[in-house]
């Protein structure tokens, strides 16, 4: 008797970790796949194939059979080869569009210099649009659903929609997961053309038209079958509040086929007891190695390893105002008139690296700012250092606050988003909480919020209790697995 296939999801990413990550969404398409794998999903992925990707240790080959397409997007052409890899050690397989014209340069969106977006994005995405749609009509794989990521994936809902004679395609099930609704790729109305998409579907309020410009974002919401986004808390802010940023009353709409669902992390990277990039291990029942790693830090930063009691304040993210960089720099001359350290790694705009700079020209031996992308010193920061700090303006879902609580780093947050659902806040009396949070988004409420957990570390046997409480919060994809394999079998029964 022959076993039944797996059920087969295409997810279509402009990042996948380890090969190519901006964020959160990197993140989570180098992790969630693998689980859904584990669960006899038959998960297969398509992202670009970038020029800083390393081929050879990656193990990046040709797809066998395919040849190389030339695709136009307005007056350009572009030529396409495809090739294959995997998540390393796993059999998720990684399929690669390769375009050196379009992603052969290093960055992903943006200069890696100055942080300032590529002025031919708009062509770029909907290039792999279309390289993605000829891809399914290529039959390598054939999956029962396609998942796509972010408003860069969004072409193929309209191509496939729009123009696809072929009813197989026409009518694959989409579902399209929104990581942050402040990123809509939205663009001049001639994007229709360029894109070669048809003109009848630009009527006012149609889904080629918001307010006289071309939405991407619109256009996966309009033509998907489920829409997520990456918090229960988040989803309902961007249906109550200016977080929808516009598309609140379409998602709205949508009614009880758009949730959040809570982003996990990858255990087998984000081990304190075996990660590889770390030269001292710990646990919660053991955290000597915690202050090992903070010793190499503090020493690596070029600080005085005396002061090793001194509490560390650690930041890793975008240097971009959502991340709550303008309400940090208003504040972080008078913290650091305390003994702290503050040690921040990130890549954004270039306006907050140069203010965090100028505050580590003030404070050298207590402030360092890293910016070139070392994934070792991602993960050291979060090892060695006490409070981790996350004042966001708005936060969709955050992995910043779960690899921290995974490493005993105390998170500090504003209470929004993804925060919200998964830092409790510290209460004494019960001996309950894992976190420090706040809710109103100014430089004063992020001060009380520091000094309240400034004053907590001073005891240090409460503050080995929270550390440890911190490290035993479940941050996997258990539970969120499941709501997506829920969505799935839903939309598979009812094709």
């Amino acid at each position: 008797m022959a076993r039944a296939r797996k059920p087969g999801i295409l997810m279509v990413t402009p990042e996948v970790e380890p090969f190519s990550k901006v964020g959160g969404l990197g993140v989570v398409m180098g992790s969630l796949p693998k689980v859904l794998h584990e669960n006899k999903w038959d998960v297969r992925l398509i992202t670009p194939l970038y020029g800083n990707i390393d081929r050879k240790e990656f193990n990046i080959r040709r797809v066998a059979g395919l040849g190389k397409y030339s695709f136009n997007v307005g007056d350009k052409t572009y030529e396409v080869r495809y090739y294959r890899s995997n998540i390393p050690g796993k059999k998720v397989q990684v399929f690669f569009v390769e375009c050196d014209r379009a992603f052969g340069r290093k960055g992903i969106y943006t200069f890696p210099e100055t942080g300032e977006s590529f002025p031919d994005n708009r062509e770029r995405f909907i290039l792999f649009s279309k390289a993605v749609l000829l891809f399914l009509k290529l039959g390598v794989f054939e999956p029962d659903i396609v998942h796509l990521n972010d408003h860069t994936t969004t072409y193929l809902a309209a191509y496939l929609r729009t123009q696809e004679t072929d009813p197989r395609l026409r009518n694959l099930p989409l579902v399209y997961t929104i990581h942050n609704l402040a990123y809509q790729g939205y663009s001049d109305i001639d994007t229709i053309s360029l894109a070669g998409l048809d003109w009848k579907y630009a009527y006012m309020g149609g889904p080629f038209e918001f307010y006289g410009k071309y939405n991407p974002m619109k256009v996966g919401i309009v033509f998907s079958d489920f829409i997520t986004t990456v918090s229960p808390t988040y989803a309902g802010e961007t249906l109550n509040s200016d977080l929808g940023y516009g598309l609140q009353g379409l998602l709205a709409e949508k009614g009880e086929r758009y949730i959040g669902i809570n982003n996990g992390i990858d255990y087998e990277v984000w081990d304190s007891e075996k990660d590889t990039l770390l030269k001292h291990h710990f646990s919660r029942s053991n955290l000597q190695g915690k202050q090992l790693n903070k010793r190499d830090l503090l020493e690596q930063s070029g600080f005085d390893i005396s002061k090793l009691d001194w509490p560390l304040i650690g930041m890793v993210g975008r240097l971009v105002e959502q991340k709550g960089l303008d309400i940090l720099v208003k504040i972080l001359d008078k913290l650091l008139e305390q003994d702290v350290f503050f040690i921040c790694f990130g890549n954004g705009h270039k306006y907050y690296y140069d203010m965090l700079m100028e505050a580590q020209n003030r404070h050298p031996d207590k402030v360092r700012i890293y910016r070139v992308q070392d994934e070792q010193l991602i993960h050291l920061i979060q090892a060695a250092c006490d409070i981790f700090l996350m004042p966001s303006r708005f936060e969709p879902a955050g992995v910043g606050q779960l690899h921290a609580i995974r490493y005993g780093a105390v998170p500090l947050v504003r209470k929004t988003g993804g925060l919200a659902d998964t830092i409790k806040d510290y209460d004494p009396p019960h001996s309950d909480g894992w976190g420090f949070t706040f809710e109103d988004y100014t430089p004063e409420a992020l001060k009380a919020t520091l000094d309240r957990a400034l004053e907590v570390y001073k005891d240090k046997k409460i503050w080995r209790n929270l550390v440890r409480r911190a490290m035993s919060v479940d941050c996997s994809w258990n539970a969120s697995v499941k709501e997506y394999e829920k969505i799935y079998r839903n939309l598979i029964n009812n094709k």
